[in-house]
């Protein structure tokens, strides 16, 4: 069972490293997922007792210069989380970081986004998330 996990972990590792070279190291030792968000019209979708609910922000060369309760038009990424971690990006006076954070900590699970590579890097943090907590001792 452990030489399974362990093979597993490789292949994700060499998946991850064939799809994004550049990019697996940074100042934090993660995946840097605020260097894609440097201009992009975000919407959070969350859900309270009282139902769905949105908020939008507008990010342009990595400064979130407009948000608004509701959603932009034509959104280029789309996060759905809960009413806790919606509150916590609202609130946050760095939201991109808290984004990237949010996503590479697993407190995001769901992104949907216009452009291929936000799209590959959160899958690529999904698994080496999953990776990381493979026990292969």
């Amino acid at each position: 069972m452990k030489f399974l996990k362990l093979i597993i972990a490789i292949l994700i590792l060499m998946t991850c490293m064939a799809a994004v070279p550049a990019v697996l190291t940074t100042d934090r030792g993660s995946l840097s997922l605020e260097n894609f968000m440097k201009n992009e019209r975000i919407v959070i979708v969350y859900e309270t007792p009282h139902g769905t609910k949105a908020f939008s922000m507008v990010v342009k060369n990595g400064v979130v210069v407009e948000s608004k309760v509701g959603r932009v038009k034509n959104p280029t990424i789309v996060i759905r989380c809960n009413s806790t971690e919606a509150e916590r990006i609202v609130n946050s006076k760095n939201p991109i970081p808290e984004i990237a954070d949010a996503i590479i900590d697993g407190r995001i699970v769901v992104v949907e986004s216009s452009s291929p590579m936000f799209s590959v890097m959160s899958e690529v943090v999904k698994l080496m998330k999953l990776v990381k907590n493979l026990k292969l001792y």
